[in-house]
């Protein structure tokens, strides 16, 4: 099947559950409500980001069972998962930073551990292949890019 294809239903999929996950935040009152730290200024409702990652684990999923991508890949992607459930209980009970990086942390040792390792790093003019510096490298690495996105979703894109 297209890849396009497969985006587009993915989109479509995300687009619809958005509504029906905003709807059930406004219903339950799951909503973030403006401070001096927020880029909102009226209430917003939270798990907005629950209709994009169900999106996304069916379009994995659907790329794997035809093959499309690597066991090994796909199963690390699932790793992910964990920084869900996490981020559900965030929206709900607000939990503490420690809570969040130690999660972060295990999602990207596993990642790491479930990818088979890190085998070289290319930066253009040197390739790196010192597992010592790989793993650590990679590590922050990881947890950089989960905040990044973070940051984004909650500061630029809302």
């Amino acid at each position: 099947m297209n890849i396009y294809f497969v985006v587009s239903g993915v989109f479509v999929v995300s687009f619809v559950l958005t509504f029906f996950v905003r709807k059930l935040a406004l219903k339950k009152n799951i909503v973030d409500k403006p401070n001096e730290r927020s880029s909102h200024t009226v209430p917003t409702p939270r798990g907005g980001g629950l209709a994009i990652v169900i999106s996304w684990y069916i379009g994995i999923t659907y790329l794997f069972i035809n093959n499309s991508i690597d066991a090994s890949l796909f199963y690390a992607l699932l790793s992910g998962l964990i920084l869900v459930f996490v981020g559900i209980l965030d929206d709900i009970f607000s939990l503490s930073p420690k809570t969040r990086i130690f999660a972060q942390s295990a999602t990207a040792v596993l990642a790491l551990y479930l990818l088979g390792g890190l085998h070289c790093i290319d930066f253009g003019f040197y390739i790196l292949k010192t597992p010592y510096l790989l793993y650590p490298i990679a590590f922050i690495g990881i947890i950089w890019f989960i905040n990044l996105f973070n940051f984004l979703n909650r500061h630029c894109l809302a």
